[in-house]
């Protein structure tokens, strides 16, 4: 696949659509991320419903497993107060988008 350029990326995920701000405070990270639940089956985690985040490859780049992201109240649709999750697997998938697995604190 070819790699979008950085532009482009950035207005996939700019927070005038579907995207909102994750934080993350070790290490000290901001970025903007599409928050998702999707159906496990297709990522390999059986019936059940995963929530994940879709972000630019280059913002997410400091983080890995077990880092703790706090989703706002505003992404989750469903909640009054933010959520923490934690990161379970970085997926890149080359055209400079990755896609977050995340699950429960």
């Amino acid at each position: 696949m070819a790699k979008f350029y950085d532009s482009d990326l950035a207005e996939l995920v700019g927070t005038d659509d579907f995207a909102d701000v994750i934080t993350c405070s070790s290490p000290s990270v901001s970025f903007n991320a599409i928050f998702d639940y999707v159906y496990g089956e297709e990522m390999g985690f059986g019936d059940r419903q995963v929530p994940t985040l879709t972000a630019t490859t280059s913002s997410v780049s400091a983080l890995g497993q077990d880092n703790v992201l706090t989703i706002p109240a505003s992404a989750i649709g469903t909640s009054s107060s933010s959520k923490d999750f934690k990161i379970m697997v970085k997926q890149p998938d080359n055209t400079g988008m990755t896609v977050i697995i995340l699950e429960s604190v």
